[in-house]
């Protein structure tokens, strides 16, 4: 006898309640706000940009990245976006509108966060605010660069929740694309791996150590890397990093020490690290802050060779001579071998 399969057996299980049809309402009516009349306005100076070279690709004229116009993920998806739909003003802002809507979804996954309440009040304000509005309706980077940083806070807090490996897939992910998409990326690394940094020696200063001198020494290396750190910031305020004497006191030159300061608070962060290492490494394998960290700086370090090659070999990283580009594509090379090194000490598995 046939019967057909209910919607338990084919594995597909809707149950819609009174807050999933609200965060449907809402939904449809930031899709509304996002999409009504979305080819009204001109387009401006930045969107004429992003639009012309994206309507090259789609015309398979090639595509020439330059920092110019930020990352190039844009680029490629306005331009599927033509071959899908055509070239218009409407069409141009199309994905701008669809990753400003996902914005808003994603704020569900904040529920055991913020509660059902906090995630969608978070939501409502974020279809109403005139500014994540005004660029889910402009052809430039935001929309998107919103998602990724959003994705990225899902995998930080869902990692700490359960630590199952696929969250860390997860924030690589939203990482790359967030970098493909635009340089702002770096400060939101930044944020994140501060925040993760702090938990980090919270979590280490809390727990009992095997042998104390070692912590007394991580802290107090911290403490210097901070102070270091802070007169790094003051010259960079004071705009004295060219070597011009703040205060000059006989062989005292305090631009000068300031001027290598950075690279001493660096140092003694590596010096922490090394210390922290050698005495709990196994104790760290608790911390999800740890692994979040590990996976965070083997992606980011290769990327920060223009420092190095900047402050260390006093090299311009922009110098696209042969002997330029040996000095930039070593330091690269060492950067990218302590990334996978790190790595491949963390967890060869994952």
């Amino acid at each position: 006898m046939n019967s057909k399969p209910d919607a338990t057996q084919s594995g597909i299980v809707i149950k819609l309640d009174y807050e999933k049809v609200v965060w449907i309402i809402l939904l449809f009516f930031a899709a509304t706000l996002r999409l009504y009349d979305l080819g009204a306005r001109v387009i401006s100076h930045d969107e004429s940009l992003h639009t012309y070279y994206a309507w090259e690709l789609s015309q398979g004229r090639g595509f020439e990245h330059t920092p110019l116009m930020h990352g190039p993920l844009q680029f490629h998806v306005v331009a599927f976006t033509y071959f899908l739909f055509g070239d218009s003003d409407f069409t141009s802002r199309i994905p701008s509108a669809v990753f400003g809507i996902v914005a808003i979804a994603l704020f569900w996954y904040f529920r055991d966060v913020l509660g059902r309440v906090g995630a969608l009040v978070g939501a409502v304000l974020m279809t109403i605010s005139p500014m994540m509005l005004y660029y889910s309706r402009y052809v430039r980077n935001e929309s998107l660069v919103v998602v990724w940083v959003l994705i990225m806070l899902i995998a930080i807090v869902k990692y700490f929740d359960n630590k199952h490996p696929k969250w860390l897939y997860v924030l690589a992910g939203a990482m790359a694309l967030n970098h493909a998409t635009k340089e702002v990326a770096f400060l939101y690394d930044a944020v994140w791996m501060l925040f993760l940094g702090l938990l980090f020696v919270r979590d280490n200063i809390r727990d009992r150590w095997p042998n104390r001198l070692l912590k007394q020494m991580f802290v107090v290396l911290l403490v210097a890397a901070v102070l270091f750190g802070m007169m790094a910031l003051l010259s960079l305020s004071y705009d004295i990093g060219d070597g011009s004497a703040l205060i000059d006191i006989g062989f005292l030159n305090i631009a000068s020490m300031m001027n290598i300061s950075g690279i001493v608070a660096i140092g003694l962060v590596a010096l922490a690290a090394a210390t922290v290492f050698g005495a709990r490494w196994k104790a760290l394998q608790v911390y999800p802050s740890f692994h979040l960290l590990v996976v965070m700086t083997s992606l980011v370090l290769p990327q920060l060779v223009a420092l190095p090659v900047s402050a260390l070999l006093s090299s311009d990283p922009l110098d696209y001579t042969p002997a330029g580009m040996w000095r930039t594509g070593s330091t690269f090379a060492v950067l990218m071998i302590v990334s996978i090194g790190l790595g491949m000490l963390w967890d060869r598995k994952k």
